[in-house]
């Protein structure tokens, strides 16, 4: 997709794959993206990466949540598998993985917290 062209002509980002989420208290779906890093998490810069997205891509495309992951999934003909990411979502139950939100108003990926989980799904953040 075009998104996921995007990210991965990002230096640091060395795979990806992009997926759509549901939001409670919304209609539609969210972008998500599940990335491999190429530097160590605390090394990526979140805003850069964000501003760079908001710059290339239509509103609508730019990702509202990410995923770091260590491997991505493939299957037997080495696509990457998307259905375990579209059900674990951003639930920090659910996933192992470090992830991360936009925020409205926000210009960066902050990390995601049980309590930022919790007020997104209250509609305490409107997407």
């Amino acid at each position: 997709t075009q998104v996921e062209a995007v990210l991965d002509g990002v230096a640091e980002v060395s795979e990806t794959v992009v997926y759509g989420v549901e939001v409670a208290n919304t209609n539609g779906r969210a972008g998500m993206a599940c990335i491999r890093l190429a530097c160590a998490p605390e090394d990526f810069d979140f805003q850069t990466l964000l501003t760079h997205l908001r710059q290339v891509l239509p509103a609508y495309a730019v990702p509202l949540f990410l995923r770091l992951s260590a491997e991505m999934e493939t299957t037997g003909t080495f696509k990457h598998k998307k259905a375990p990411l579209k059900e674990q979502a951003y639930d920090l139950e659910r996933c192992s993985d470090p992830l991360y939100a936009w925020l409205p108003g926000s210009d960066r990926y902050v990390p995601l917290t049980r309590e930022l989980q919790a007020a997104i799904a209250a509609g305490h953040y409107r997407y």
